[in-house]
C-alpha cells in the first residue's frame, strides 16, 4: 500500500491506496464523520437544502421519503438533527 495526500483547507488529509489504487474507504468515512461533527449546523443546513431540492425537482410528491432520507444521512455522519441553538433550549434531562 502507498500513501497519497490531499489537502482540505489548510488540513492534510491521507489515505491508504491498495495495489490498485483505491482508496481506504473507511478512513475517508470516519473523517467525513468527524468534519460533520464539527459542522453540525453546516451539515443540517446542507442537508435540508437537498431535501428542499429533492422535493421541489419531484413536484412535492414523496416528502416523506426525502425527509426520512435526510435523516437517514444525518444519522449515519452522527448529526442530531437539531442545532446548537435548539439543544440550549431545552432541560438537560431531555438531553
Amino acid at each position: 500500500m502507498r500513501e497519497q495526500g490531499f489537502t482540505v483547507g489548510e488540513e492534510t488529509v491521507t489515505r491508504d491506496t491498495g495495489v490498485y489504487g483505491m482508496p481506504d474507504f473507511g478512513g475517508l468515512v470516519n473523517k467525513a464523520k468527524d468534519l460533520a461533527g464539527q459542522h453540525q449546523d453546516q451539515v443540517q443546513d446542507g442537508v435540508e437544502k437537498g431535501e428542499d431540492l429533492a422535493k421541489d425537482k419531484l413536484g412535492g410528491k414523496f416528502g416523506d421519503q426525502v425527509e426520512q432520507g435526510g435523516d437517514a444521512v444525518e444519522n449515519f455522519l452522527g448529526v442530531d438533527g437539531q442545532t446548537d441553538d435548539q439543544q440550549n433550549d431545552q432541560p438537560n434531562e431531555q438531553r
